[in-house]
């Protein structure tokens, strides 16, 4: 039996502090990637957002500037 993650929810499960720039491998089956009510911080390291990705939740947290991979900016505050 193959299985496959396609949506990861870390809704409000306590992560604090900045997302580290390495260490990111996402599988290439994830559509979703829940990140909401957090706390983090700071700037988006470069991750390599598998091209299945729809959806990338990150809302109600303290990110800036801009989505790896995206052609858009964050809000100034999330």
């Amino acid at each position: 039996m193959h299985l496959s993650l396609a949506c990861r929810t870390l809704r409000g499960s306590g992560l604090r502090g900045t997302i580290p720039p390495q260490g990111w491998l996402l599988p290439n089956t994830l559509t979703v990637l829940a990140l909401t009510g957090q706390e983090l911080y700071g700037t988006l390291p470069p991750i390599l957002l598998p091209p299945t990705l729809q959806q990338l939740l990150l809302s109600q947290n303290q990110l800036s500037g801009t989505i790896p991979g995206a052609e858009w900016e964050l809000p100034a505050t999330l």
